[in-house]
């Protein structure tokens, strides 16, 4: 099945396809072109050309699922984090992001393919039309320094607050 919307700024193509305990679902907008299979906890009922979801958590999963598409193929979804701390650096060596969080050694870790990365001073900043990929992303480097929450360090995300904690009360 197909569903497109043209307008001048809009422009999108979504199609799907139903299996037994799967739809397939391809957006394509001006910003690319994703791909996603989401599996189904009940099999899909077809009756008098009509489908049927015995699971109302499923038919919400694909609604939301064409929503994260249409919304990443139309504008995309950028997520700014930023390091907080004295001497805590990031950098970026080919497909590689390079921090240096306070640690005798250097964190690494590859970029995926549909994540573009901006660096400025020590903010970072994630874009992707992949929702997933770019939170995941996210994610993974929010693990190489945990927020201390004596002193407001780590890695945040730009609109974070941290609520410290009072140290030893003498």
């Amino acid at each position: 099945m197909k569903y497109s919307q043209n307008k001048s700024l809009n422009k999108f193509e979504i199609e799907y396809k139903i299996e037994k305990k799967a739809v397939k679902i391809k957006s394509v907008g001006k910003m690319g072109v994703i791909t996603k299979e989401v599996k189904l906890k009940e099999p899909v009922i077809m009756e008098n050309n009509v489908y049927y979801l015995k699971n109302h958590g499923d038919s919400r999963i694909i609604i939301g699922n064409m929503k994260q598409q249409i919304q990443g193929v139309l504008a995309g979804f950028c997520i700014e984090i930023k390091l907080v701390g004295l001497g805590y650096v990031v950098h970026k060596v080919g497909n590689t992001l390079v921090l240096d969080v306070g640690y005798s050694h250097y964190r690494s870790c590859n970029i995926p393919e549909q994540v573009l990365v901006k660096i400025e001073g020590s903010q970072i900043i994630l874009y992707s039309i992949n929702k997933e990929k770019v939170t995941t992303f996210v994610s993974l480097l929010k693990t190489f320094k945990k927020i201390n929450v004596y002193k407001g360090t780590g890695i945040l995300g730009i609109n974070e607050k941290v609520k410290l904690k009072k140290g030893k009360v003498r």
